[in-house]
This record gives C-alpha cells, sequence and structure tokens, in this order.
C-alpha cells in the first residue's frame, strides 16, 4: 500500500513538472534564442544575469532571488515610482559586470512555428502585445504604466521562470537608469522657444533619428557602436556655453549641447531604448570626465553635492519628438 502510495505521488510531480514546463514552453523558447544572442557574442548571459541579480538585492532593490521579492519592487515601481535602495551603491558595483541586459532576442520570427494555441495562451504573448501597443502609439509611456500593465497578468510564482526573472531584472534596471538623473527617461526638454536665446544657433543641437531599421546622425547613417563617442564629441565641443559659479571652483561654463531624439513610427522599441542608453551614456562620460578634472576621482564616487555640481557644468539636454511617418 505504501507502495502505492509513494508511486502516485512521484507520478502527480512528474505530471506537474511536466505541466509546468508545458506552461512556460514559449518563454522558454524566447530564453534560449536571447541567450544564444548573448553567446555569438561571448556573452555568459546566466552569469550576466546572476551578478545583476546579486547587485541588486547587495544593494537593498530585492529582498532575493525569490519570485516574491521581484513581485514585491515591480509593485513599488508600479505604485509609487519608488524603489528603495542605495542607488550609488547599484552604480559602484554595477561597473563591474560588463553587462547589459534586454528581454528579447534580436529575430523573434521562429515563434511562427510554435503552436498558435498555446502561443495565443500565454503570457508572454500578452507581454508582447503591451511592446506592441507601445510601438504602435509611437510614444514610450511612464515605465509605472507598463509595469502596471504587466502586473494584470503576472504573479509571483511567473519570476521563477527564467524568462520572467529576466523581465523584473531588466525592468528594474531600466528604472535605475532613467532615475540616475532627477528628471527620469526625458530627462530635460529644451527651453520654450521665448526662452531659446541661448540656443538659437542650430549648431548646438545634434539630430539623431532612429528609422524603421536604421540610425542616423545629422542625416548620415551610423552604426549604433559609433553613438557614443559622436554624442561625446558633440557636447565636448559645445559652442554656445553659459557662465555658472562653481562654489569652491568661481565659474565654470556649463556644456549646453542638445541632443535632439526623434523617431520613425516603425522604429522598434527595443531599438531605441539602446539609442537612448548610448545617448545617456555619452553625457556620462562627459560627466566623468569633468569628475576627474575637478575633483579627481570618478562622477559615480562623488557625493550627492559634488554630483550635482558637476550634473550643472553638464546637463543632460535630450529632446524626445513626435514620431515621424517614413517613406517606404
Amino acid at each position: 500500500m505504501t507502495k502505492i502510495f509513494l508511486s502516485l505521488v512521484l507520478t502527480a510531480i512528474i505530471i506537474g513538472c511536466t505541466q509546468n514546463r508545458r506552461i512556460y514552453e514559449v518563454e522558454d523558447a524566447v530564453t534560449d534564442c536571447l541567450y544564444s544572442d548573448y553567446e555569438s557574442h561571448n556573452q555568459n548571459p546566466k552569469l550576466g544575469f546572476d551578478s545583476i541579480e546579486s547587485v541588486l538585492i547587495q544593494n537593498g532593490f530585492l529582498h532575493d532571488a525569490s519570485g516574491l521579492s521581484y513581485l514585491d519592487a515591480l509593485c513599488q515601481i508600479r505604485d509609487s515610482d519608488d524603489l528603495k535602495g542605495d542607488l550609488e551603491g547599484f552604480w559602484k558595483d554595477f561597473r563591474d559586470i560588463n553587462f547589459i541586459p534586454q528581454l528579447l532576442c534580436d529575430d523573434l520570427s521562429f515563434l511562427q512555428t510554435v503552436d498558435s494555441i498555446r502561443f495565443a495562451n500565454s503570457k508572454f504573448n500578452y507581454i508582447l502585445s503591451v511592446f506592441d501597443s507601445i510601438e504602435q502609439i509611437g510614444d514610450v509611456p511612464p515605465l509605472n504604466h507598463i509595469v502596471g500593465k504587466f502586473l494584470t497578468k503576472l504573479d509571483a510564482r511567473d519570476f521563477k521562470n527564467e524568462f520572467y526573472r529576466i523581465l523584473g531584472i531588466t525592468t528594474i534596471y531600466q528604472y535605475l537608469e532613467t532615475n540616475r538623473s532627477p528628471h527620469g527617461i526625458c530627462v530635460l526638454l529644451p527651453p520654450n522657444p521665448s526662452d531659446e536665446q541661448k540656443i538659437k544657433n542650430q549648431r548646438n543641437i545634434l539630430t539623431v533619428f532612429v528609422g524603421d531599421d536604421s540610425l542616423m546622425v545629422e542625416g548620415q547613417l551610423i552604426k549604433i557602436y559609433d553613438l557614443r563617442e559622436i554624442v561625446k564629441n558633440f557636447l565636448l565641443g559645445s559652442l554656445t556655453k553659459v557662465e555658472i559659479d562653481l562654489p569652491t571652483f568661481g565659474l565654470g561654463q556649463s556644456l549646453n549641447g542638445i541632443v535632439s531624439l526623434q523617431h520613425s513610427k516603425k522604429a522598434e522599441y527595443k531599438f531605441y531604448c539602446e539609442v537612448y542608453n548610448e545617448i545617456t551614456s555619452a553625457y556620462h562620460d562627459v560627466r566623468d570626465k569633468y569628475a576627474k578634472e575637478y575633483f579627481d576621482v570618478g562622477f559615480d564616487d562623488l557625493d550627492q553635492e559634488k554630483q550635482q555640481k558637476i550634473k550643472n557644468l553638464v546637463p543632460q539636454l535630450i529632446s524626445e519628438s513626435e514620431p515621424v511617418s517614413t517613406r517606404n
């Protein structure tokens, strides 16, 4: 009798595990595709995501690696747009990881081979529809609104699956990235036309255009890996400079170059975010240069007061325009 009971229990466990794998069959396939992308660039995705998770835990943004902890963190972002933790500590630790998290692989065409009913009933299908709706609107809503949509379908159990763990990591990372500056993702828009006496010269504006499948700067096609250096050189060579008072150092000159970020209606959201991150990274590099010049340490190593002085010297001016139609 005991053997029969144990056999039934073991059978139930095996069936439960099999069903669980089938529930996340689509998500697992997407994760395999994403991992293959990373590995093709000689990166270890499992190590990368594990390392970021550890840094998030060390700096208080996650309590632990449980699904409940991920759910709690995303609920904080959704409900108050405020995730508690050591932001400065996170970026110091993150510098040593050398891994940028992303959620989806470059080519999702393989999904066409997935059973249509299983795909339609998957939570991944809903997540993908959220991103599709953003692309159709052509304007990126606040992150807490996007997270709110995610959480209408997800619970703590989902974050035990690798795809949803990665979703949690990339979402928290995006939150921390946009909060590197006090103004969030639309960091600082240019002044109204009535206040534009300082930026009338068009040479003080760098136009970056994210096309359907291309990237242009001032009308010239470029590769995304060249963008950061182009933006840095532009900022450092800004023609219009405004003197501001720096305590202890006296007068300093503020770089006021503006990056005008535009995109077509069919531009991919993921690519747009990659371009945006390259631009903000360029600003961070220039701030880092000035921090070392004035304080002999990197920007991330400064206290909050000194960081603000550097931000005054290098204000992050990014103008995001409405999407435009492009001809085929």
